[in-house]
């Protein structure tokens, strides 16, 4: 099999095979620090942060929800010591805490504390009542037989508890696991009970602290893909869950191993969209008729494509027909074999990453916009799929390695009814110029290193598998990191179609990236920073700090630290000096029939205009013309003229203008 697909198939038997891997990451450059922090749970996919308080949460295959606590750095935690004194008529203990290496209370018997500490006890006998009490370190309680709780770690005055001794006098003394308590450690909050899903990919969580879970439901041959939300009840503290949105069923392909339904998930800044991944049901855009059901069937309308959802919307439904899907709003890009990884850049815009197919073609990494389409499956990393070449002879093609699975299926063979591309020109994928992961082999059969002819490769090389995108985006790190993309490569777990362009993955990449000089595309210049993790499956960012969670049997959660960047006084002068006005934001839906919902955000005092114009820059209608304060605002067009026409089909301009500041977006107005 594809070494880039064992991670996405969870029904495979691979996974009961035992593995030796033992991570061992290490930096290949200065000044980065690496520290196991934890070892995660089992088939942990997915790692997100809350923008509001940067807690971090991981998210199992299964549909498990855990937090992880980070106890602080910078803070030294005590041996400490609860004292509770039982009040025999009402049931109630009084807590006191000490320190066992500070001043002890006069007649503590420290002694014995000290014994029980160093054996662990989690149990002892009140001497007073005769009753046995048990400490359970799990959930940080006391209880006395059969199973009532009788202490709680609010109530104990701190959490982690260790040991626990009853003195003579029916006194409780609770000692606190000092270890424990220094370590990050994961506590399971949500199952597929509260959410509804239990075969998950994808986790983001906005920036009012609503998650939003991506996974599948199947239904005979077909596939589901659905959108949770949990929206944070304050009062309460507890999530109510609902379904945001769901496609209609996605026929499946013949073979399971390339039906790439892993709905990643990103959500934009202002939380008003959420993206979704709706993977290929293909290999490469062979034939998957699915025992006849599907017949003639490549790709579907809604595979192999990108889906934007209105965060507040509620039981939306995805079309699957292509003109009811390109009419309903949620169709964004199309074209992506498999982006499992989603993440919103430093600007606001959407990126995307792709493993390739079994041919010897590029990973890409891709700037993903509204309307695009991304070459799948005509065009893959830096060549086109030679299967649409009616005089393809499998046989014959310098970049099908005999070892790999799809050739051994059969999936390769001549087709000359192979469908001409839908457009003109593709968006191609980011271009690597190097100087790492940029390996390629020639049309000729040769594997050449891209730095040693000066070749910019679409993005990294075969089989790399990339994952875990993220951005420096708050400007965190110092230089050369500032403002970089990192990513991971999982591609060698199973080397066997890797191993010859000798380059080994398992890795963190930096990816310093810059637009191309005509604005079309981004170009990153590409270098290792950290090998030898164990399948390493996502990342996330927390200032200087990324962490990575590894999917192989290590199970590590690692944070890798970079160097800090201190802003200058120029700097916090420039910041100071250079504020936004407003920010106008993308109209949804888009296209849209016959009500589209502008918003926009004013962060002045400031005379604003919204108005809308043809393609011949003749406006059309004026929504506001107004002063207004600071906030964020929201209007809607209804496809009419000032004059109460109804404008016609096509592409028009929405143009913010706030003071000297103008912004234009487009939208499409279709009937």
């Amino acid at each position: 099999m594809n070494c880039k697909h064992w991670v996405f198939i969870m029904a495979l038997s691979i996974f009961a095979l035992p593995r030796q891997s033992i991570a061992a990451p290490r930096a290949l450059i200065d000044d980065i620090q690496i520290r196991q922090l934890m070892q995660v749970p089992e088939r942990t996919m997915r790692i997100a942060k809350d923008p509001r308080d940067q807690t971090l949460y991981l998210q199992t295959a299964s549909g498990d929800i855990f937090n992880i606590h980070m106890p602080p750095t910078d803070t030294d935690i005590a041996p400490l010591v609860a004292r509770g004194a039982l009040d025999s008529d009402s049931g109630d203990f009084s807590w006191t805490q000490f320190n066992l290496e500070g001043d002890i209370p006069v007649g503590v018997p420290i002694e014995a504390i000290r014994d029980v500490a160093k054996a662990g006890s989690l149990s002892d006998t009140n001497p007073v009542n005769s009753k046995l009490y048990l400490l359970n370190a799990d959930d940080n309680t006391i209880m006395v037989l059969p199973r009532t709780v009788v202490a709680s770690a609010r109530e104990i005055g701190f959490a982690f508890l260790r040991a626990l001794y009853i003195d003579d006098t029916g006194v409780f003394y609770v000692i606190r696991d000092v270890e424990r308590a220094r370590a990050p450690f994961s506590k399971r909050l949500y199952s597929s009970a509260d959410h509804g899903l239990n075969d998950t990919q994808g986790l983001a969580i906005g920036p009012d602290g609503t998650m939003y879970v991506g996974g599948n439901r199947r239904q005979g041959d077909t596939n589901i893909i659905t959108i949770v939300k949990g929206v944070l009840d304050p009062a309460t503290g507890q999530r109510n869950w609902s379904t945001l949105a769901r496609t209609e069923p996605i026929p499946r392909g013949d073979v399971g191993a390339f039906n790439h339904f892993h709905p990643a998930v990103a959500v934009d800044r202002e939380g008003r969209f959420v993206y979704v991944n709706s993977g290929s049901r293909t290999e490469h855009g062979e034939l998957a008729e699915m025992n006849g059901q599907f017949p003639d069937l490549r790709e579907a309308p809604l595979s192999s494509a990108i889906l934007r959802v209105p965060t507040d919307g509620e039981e939306l439904l995805i079309p699957a027909e292509a003109e009811a899907l390109a009419a309903s709003g949620f169709y964004f890009s199309d074209g992506h074999r498999n982006a499992f990884d989603l993440t919103i850049g430093p600007e606001g815009e959407l990126f995307a990453t792709e493993n390739g197919p079994d041919w010897d073609m590029s990973d890409e990494i891709n700037w993903v916009r509204e309307g695009h389409h991304y070459g799948f499956p005509w065009r893959m990393g830096e060549y086109d799929n030679p299967q649409r070449f009616p005089d393809y002879d499998p046989s014959q093609d310098p970049l099908l390695q005999n070892n790999s699975w799809a050739k051994q299926s059969n999936l390769f063979y001549n087709d000359p009814t192979f469908p001409p591309p839908p457009v003109e020109r593709f968006a191609e994928p980011i271009l690597n110029l190097g100087p790492d992961a940029n390996s390629y082999r020639t049309l000729d059969g040769q594997i050449i290193d891209g730095s040693d002819n000066g070749q910019a490769t679409f993005t990294l090389t075969a089989h790399s598998s990339p994952l875990g995108l993220v951005f420096d985006s708050d400007m965190a790190m110092a230089p050369p990191f500032k403002g970089s993309g990192f990513v991971l490569r999982i591609g060698g777990s199973i080397a066997s179609l890797i191993n010859p362009f000798a380059d080994p993955d398992q890795d963190l990449l930096q990816l310093e990236l810059e637009k191309t000089p005509d604005g079309e595309n981004y170009q990153a210049r590409v270098r290792r920073l950290v090998a030898g993790f164990d399948s390493p499956i996502d990342a996330e960012i927390i200032d200087n700090r990324i962490f990575v969670v590894e999917w192989g049997d290590t199970r590590g959660l690692w944070e890798i630290t970079l160097p800090k960047n201190i802003a200058t006084a120029v700097e916090e002068e420039a910041v100071a000096v250079l504020p936004t006005d407003a920010v106008l934001m993308q109209n949804y839906p888009n296209p849209f029939n016959p009500n589209t919902t502008i918003e926009y955000r004013v962060n002045a005092f400031v005379a604003v205009e919204v108005a809308i114009f043809d393609a011949l820059g003749q406006k059309v209608r004026t929504l506001i013309a107004a002063e207004q304060a600071p906030g964020l605002y929201r209007l809607q067009w209804d496809g009419r003229t000032d004059m109460g026409l109804e404008a016609a089909s096509g592409v028009y301009m929405y143009r913010l203008t706030a003071g000297s500041q103008r912004e234009t977006r487009r939208l499409t107005l279709i009937k």
